[in-house]
């Protein structure tokens, strides 16, 4: 299970890499959020 919520698309590209890589089929992920908390200033949180 890859849990995606922080993940740059350079991490996300690595990952698929192996996936690819190994022959996998499937992956499972867990996403919380979306684009505009991704890119939201993290202090916003404080």
């Amino acid at each position: 299970m890859i849990d995606t919520t922080t993940m740059s698309i350079a991490e996300l590209e690595q990952v698929l890499s192996i996936v690819r890589s190994k022959g996998l089929k499937y992956i499972t992920a867990r996403l919380e959020g979306g684009p505009k908390q991704a890119e939201a200033d993290p202090s916003c949180y404080s």
